[in-house]
């Protein structure tokens, strides 16, 4: 297993370790589990690191392969596919994963980006499994622990990560984990909602609706504690002097007002989750739900008996008039 899991081209070569400077390592809350969200939907996805031809040459090629040869080739690709956010989202969850601080990483996204290739959830976690196969086979050749040691390290920690890969948006995300949630027998009191900084408050404003507490866990803040190599590759990534980065927060405001203001735009999809958590959405949001439905003609309970494809031609997209101008 320690030799299973192919090395790709680094996300940041100048980093060969994490720093272990006390101060910037503070004690953290343990958590039952945090929650690793996925980047597409109706992210803007503007950070792939490689460009679309190139991407869609990779995606062509692929479909000609025989099944094993696809597995190989997918693993070597993982670095590429994924977009700088989703990626600085598996760092910072490794950075948690590593200290020990968590009993589960629960990583949600599904295959966006086609059947034939991994979820968002896997590339994620071959990624985590990745970087922290590399840091102990580090320690092994400095002769800190040995390879045994290594071994049982790393299968530990890859016991810790749950996926769930069914979600093609943070709505479904949340839907379908609080599913896995509830049918575990473990209890979760301590949650952490772990994403980029411009999408943690839409997943709290959308925690509340979902009827569960979690705390905000921007993987900016992570990466900034796991290694000052990571500093100027924020200072650049996270300003409004990046465009692309700026479109983003410019959305969020859009997509943020939408969860408070319009049942018909996270309903749709909520309704994936079970039963008893549906009605308390319900009964909590219930004037505002029940005017939407009276609007499409419709009431409550022939809402949720539609079929998924009725359904979801009511979802509503809030409009771009929505979106936050940003000097």
């Amino acid at each position: 297993m320690f030799n299973s899991i192919e090395r790709g081209p680094s996300f940041n070569k100048k980093e060969t370790k994490t720093e272990t400077d006390p101060e910037k390592r503070e004690e953290e809350p343990h958590l039952d589990s945090v929650l690793v969200f996925g980047i597409k939907g109706e992210e803007i996805d503007n950070y792939v690191e490689i460009a679309k031809e190139e991407k869609e040459e990779f995606l062509t090629n692929l479909e000609k392969l025989k099944d094993n040869e696809k597995k190989r080739k997918w693993v070597k690709q993982t670095r590429k596919m994924m977009n700088v956010p989703a990626k600085m989202r598996a760092i910072a969850a490794l950075e948690i994963l590593k200290k020990g601080d968590v009993d589960e990483l629960i990583i949600s996204g599904g295959k966006t980006m086609g059947e034939d290739l991994p979820s968002e959830a896997e590339l994620m976690r071959d990624y985590i499994a990745q970087k922290l196969q590399n840091e102990l086979k580090r320690s092994v050749k400095k002769k800190e622990i040995s390879k045994l040691e290594a071994v049982k390290k790393l299968e530990e920690k890859l016991e810790k990560i749950k996926l769930e890969d069914e979600a093609t948006n943070s709505i479904e995300n949340f839907a379908n984990v609080i599913n896995m949630m509830d049918e575990s027998t473990k209890s979760y009191k301590d949650i952490s909602l772990l994403s980029n900084d411009f999408h943690t408050e839409r997943l709290k404003k959308l925690a509340e609706k979902f009827n569960i507490e979690g705390e905000e866990s921007p993987a900016n803040e992570k990466l900034q504690k796991r290694s000052s190599h990571y500093n100027k590759f924020l200072e650049k990534a996270c300003s409004l002097d990046n465009p692309e980065y700026k479109n983003i927060l410019k959305s969020e405001r859009r997509w943020k007002r939408g969860v408070d203001e319009m049942p018909l735009y996270f309903l749709p999809q909520a309704v994936y989750i079970n039963k008893e958590r549906l009605e308390k959405i319900h009964q909590n949001n219930k004037q505002a739900i029940d005017k939407s439905l009276e609007e499409k003609g419709l009431t409550w309970k022939e809402f949720i008996n539609l079929p998924d494809r009725e359904r979801l031609k009511l979802r509503e997209v809030p409009p771009e008039k929505w979106e936050e101008k940003i000097n």
